[in-house]
């Protein structure tokens, strides 16, 4: 059964393992020449400073970076009986690499910002810098500055989730292989796991850099202790956050983080933390937006991932680096709790949020995907464009509710003083921030020095009134060199077939629960016949039933029974179902969680009645 789910989602192994490896998609001479200077700043305790945007990714990749770093520090000053003795000595490893981060922040509703980062990069004198996902003249813009400090020897290193369209004007521009993006904007890898790639190189490097010294069996041992590996955490949230394709290395590396997550939520705080498996930090944001055990991908994508969104909307990803990267408990939760207050205050558009908007019609999830799927199905659709002479702070809520009632591409406008424009994008047909970056090349989207908010399916711009319809036409050039099939994500897949009675049990339940569906990989859906032996109703709006199968030849196949949970199945408009009736089902096989056993049931998704079961 478990190679029959895999074979219909066409994840059967690849006989060239390499090709679904994350590091030979961000293989590159850049990555190389890149990890190199890494390492020697590393060595020679000089500083690098990271640029970037207040975005989910771009924090991620921040606090991906900085551990990878500190725990190779902390291996050398492991070693620090090896590194200064009579038997040799590692001069250039002063102990104190620095290391820091300049993220703009961007919130049109609080007013702009003024960017600090000319005077950041003239007290820190870094000896590198890595932009992540430049926009167009900002590479200039940083030579300028430091150009005025002729003592600040600098290389400038530019991580790309996407193709740069123009001439990159950086010392190393590093980008990942296209070569299984999968069309619809979407890239094989994120910032984080970009970066990740990045630290993993630089270790190597480092490895490298020490082999000639008398101890370097030593010092390999620990850089090899570091356990950079523990990362792939904050690289799956990153996966999950871009709505990524659930296929190949992206699975992988989804599937090894969620792994560690709940290895590290069965330890003690303290053990998970020094283990690497989970630290502080996560934990005390797991535990700020209620998911409940064992955490599974979906979950983890609506609780977490407009948890990030909204606090780094308000400018402040700072907090979310500084809880990741805290190595004290107590720290951790107040980071949390004051991220929590944060997201709790900034207004972001989110579902439950904007149900009384939508004219009394709950946004449901399986009514957006219908629209999406028709929007598709007819091809690329022109981007609609609604003006609105209402308070700007609302473009959001209108292009949300558009988006719910029309499906498609949205872009809302309205204007912002005399001759600029705000732009709202919504859409889950494409990356909109990936989407953005591109459009960056062909419209200044950097007003001022300040640059765009965007997200996975959500964006917005100021920029002036003559340069929106330059914008519209962009983003619609790039909707349609997508495929319908890649834009909806969602392929029409087969049906799994039935499950006999040995099959429905807790050791499968567990393994589908333990697997990374997502985009492009859906969660198992079963269907078959049963007979209903008895049936009631739970907490005054589920179904209850206890049924037993039907056999091909209608024969009832009598056992234990089987329990369907049909949720909100109760209200005037549905039948009940009865003792005694014939129905034909589709459900999830899920586990349920007791003290002294593992209960398994089906959760219907789609129920028919029937006279007589025909399969």
């Amino acid at each position: 059964m478990k190679s029959r789910i895999l074979a219909r989602r066409a994840d059967e192994p690849s006989a060239d393992r390499e090709e679904s490896d994350f590091l030979s998609l961000a293989q590159s001479d850049a990555l190389d020449r890149a990890a190199q200077v890494v390492a020697e700043a590393f060595l020679s305790g000089q500083s690098i400073l990271l640029v970037g945007r207040e975005t989910a990714d771009h924090a991620l990749a921040v606090a991906t970076f900085f551990r990878g770093m500190q725990q190779l520090a902390q291996a050398m000053r492991r070693t620090r009986d090896v590194v200064t003795t009579k038997r040799g000595s590692l001069d250039q490893w002063t102990g104190s690499f620095s290391l820091a981060y300049h993220l703009e922040a961007y919130n049109p509703v609080v007013g702009e910002t003024g960017s600090k980062l000319d005077e950041q990069l003239l007290s820190t004198q870094p000896r590198i810098i890595i932009a992540l996902d430049p926009l167009n003249g900002s590479v200039e813009q940083m030579r300028k500055v430091l150009a005025g400090a002729p003592l600040v020897q600098c290389q400038i290193v530019a991580l790309r989730s996407v193709s740069a369209c123009v001439a990159e004007s950086a010392d190393l521009c590093i980008a990942p292989s296209d070569k299984t993006s999968g069309g619809c904007g979407r890239k094989p890898l994120t910032l984080s796991a970009l970066i990740h790639a990045l630290a993993l190189k630089s270790r190597d490097c480092s490895v490298n850099s020490v082999i000639n010294h008398p101890r370097a069996q030593a010092l390999v041992a620990q850089l090899h202790a570091a356990e950079l590996e523990s990362n792939e955490s904050l690289v799956a949230l990153s996966m999950l956050f871009d709505d990524m394709p659930m296929q190949g290395h992206a699975r992988e590396l989804v599937k090894s983080g969620l792994g560690r997550i709940n290895k590290g939520w069965t330890l003690q705080p303290r053990t998970s933390h020094s283990k690497g498996a989970l630290s502080y930090g996560l934990r005390a944001l797991l535990t700020e937006v209620e998911t409940d055990f064992p955490y599974k991908a979906r979950e983890l994508q609506v609780h977490l991932g407009p948890f990030f969104s909204a606090v780094c909307y308000a400018g402040e990803a700072s907090t979310l680096i500084d809880c990741l990267l805290s190595h004290d408990r107590k720290t951790a939760f107040d980071k949390a709790a004051k991220a929590s207050l944060v997201k709790a205050k900034t207004y972001f558009p989110s579902l439950k949020h904007l149900e009384k908007f939508a004219r009394g019609t709950a946004l449901r999830s399986d009514r957006r995907e219908a629209s999406a799927d028709r929007v598709c199905a007819a091809g690329p659709q022109a981007l609609i464009q609604e003006s609105s002479t209402a308070d700007d702070r609302l473009l959001p809520i209108i292009a949300e509710q558009r988006h719910a009632e029309c499906g498609g591409t949205q872009m809302v406008t309205c204007m912002v003083g005399s001759d600029h424009q705000r732009c709202f994008v919504r859409s889950d047909e494409i990356n909109v921030s990936d989407a953005l970056v591109r459009a960056s090349y062909v419209v200044p989207l950097a007003l001022d020095g300040v640059p765009f908010r965007a997200d996975t399916f959500s964006g917005d711009i100021i920029l002036k009134s003559a340069q929106a319809s330059l914008l519209k036409n962009t983003l619609q050039e790039f909707l349609e060199q997508q495929s319908p099939e890649a834009c909806s994500g969602q392929a029409d897949m087969p049906r799994d077939g039935k499950l006999n009675l040995n099959q429905k049990t807790s050791a499968l339940a567990l393994w589908i629960e333990r697997q990374p569906w997502g985009r492009g990989f859906p969660e198992p859906v079963f269907e078959q016949g049963f007979f209903v032996r008895k049936g009631q109703i739970e907490m005054e709006s589920h179904q209850s039933l206890m049924v037993d199968d039907v056999l091909q030849d209608r024969n009832v196949l009598s056992g234990e029974g089987f329990r369907l949970l049909w949720r909100n199945s109760v209200h005037p408009g549905q039948v009940s179902i009865r003792a005694g009736d014939r129905i034909f089902v589709a459900y999830r096989l899920k586990v349920q969680r007791n003290r002294t056993a593992n209960d398994v049931y089906g959760e219907v998704v789609a129920l028919e009645e029937l006279n007589t079961v025909t399969e």
